[in-house]
């Protein structure tokens, strides 16, 4: 397993620039705390996978895994129940809270890509990205899960698919959040090495699950959203439509922070207020998931909008369908791949 480790100087000296000079017009009025704190080092070590993953996100589809399964090994990580009712030819039902034992416990070397599969691509794509952060370079997640490899798994997500949001005339992604300190965690129990410590926190993210800490379900449009703060995650696009009479489509109150740009130590992650529940939503969540499971390893309390906005603007996403096409869930993209049921072999 490969780590890439940034120089720690290098980290520093961007990070107090940033702090020194500011970025996207942020108020920064609170005081910062410029010690070589535990996350500093954590951050140092794990960010640019961090961006490899944005830019790259370790997504696979159907086609690619129907087509390559002989050599992929593929972990079904839901219910025993759910797997039973039907699942991919070949795949083993492992635990999320036991997956990095079972991998440990692997002879990985055979295989060309690790998979794994969830209902509906959310819970893959965030255990997917912990395990990479671990050092599991090969995982993947399939992309929205067994509703895409058939339609008998499919209604999780069609019927997800909502317009309940009523666009707003508003043009502005609000000024983010003043400067604020990193969460505090604490590394010295976990090891020796930043690479121990690194693998023994993801640990424990791991064992948490993903839950209602790390997923909401649903939003009340009833609600003013005081309580959080809202991330909408993705182009600008996503935020505010350029179709005439449409708007912003973005959450009441919802910041605007860009992906590969705006979580980054030297661009905005210590925008994140420590004080409010962050809630981060991007096209379908899965995305946002991903980026949530980082941010849970700083120690932010941050959680993914199940679905995200597919779940509240779907009808003017499917208007930019050209755009959005690689990420919504689009009834022709369902397949008619083979599936068996039955307990774990």
């Amino acid at each position: 397993m490969k780590f890439i480790n940034i120089s720690l100087k290098y980290f520093l000296s961007l990070l107090i620039a940033f702090i020194l000079v500011s970025c996207l017009n942020d108020n920064n009025s609170n005081p910062v705390d410029f010690n070589i704190t535990d996350n500093v080092k954590l951050i140092s070590f794990i960010e640019n996978k961090m961006v490899i993953m944005t830019n790259t996100p370790p997504i696979v589809n159907a086609d690619i895994v129907n087509a390559n399964s002989a050599s992929y090994l593929l972990i079904d990580i839901r219910t025993s129940n759910a797997y039973s009712s039907g699942h991919i030819p070949g795949a083993i039902n492992v635990q999320p809270n036991d997956i990095i034992n079972y991998l440990n416990g692997k002879n990985l070397n055979s295989y060309t890509r690790i998979v794994l599969i969830d209902n509906d691509g959310q819970s893959s794509a965030y255990f997917t990205s912990l395990l990479r952060f671990y050092g599991f370079d090969s995982v993947y997640s399939l992309d929205f899960g067994m509703s895409q490899w058939n339609g008998a798994f499919a209604n999780i997500w069609l019927n997800s698919l909502k317009q309940t949001l009523i666009p707003s005339d508003v043009d502005d992604p609000y000024t983010k959040n003043g400067l604020s300190n990193l969460p505090t965690i604490n590394l010295s129990n976990l090891g020796t090495t930043i690479e121990e410590q690194t693998q023994n926190r993801v640990s424990q993210i791991v064992t948490e699950g993903f839950n209602q800490g790390s997923q909401i379900l649903n939003l009340d449009f009833s609600e003013s959203f005081s309580d959080y703060y809202l991330i909408c995650y993705g182009k600008y696009q996503l935020y505010n439509s350029d179709i005439p009479l449409v708007g912003t489509i973005a959450l009441p109150a919802s910041f605007l922070y860009i992906p590969g740009i705006h979580l980054l130590s030297t661009s905005g992650l210590q925008t994140l207020p420590l004080s409010k529940k962050i809630i981060i939503y991007s096209v379908s969540g899965i995305n946002s998931a991903m980026i949530v499971a980082y941010l849970r390893i700083l120690g932010y309390d941050a959680a993914t909008l199940d679905k995200g906005a597919c779940t509240f603007t779907y009808n003017y996403l499917l208007q930019r369908s050209n755009d959005w096409a690689p990420f919504l869930f689009l009834q022709q993209n369902i397949k008619n791949y083979a599936y068996n049921t039955g307990p774990n072999p």
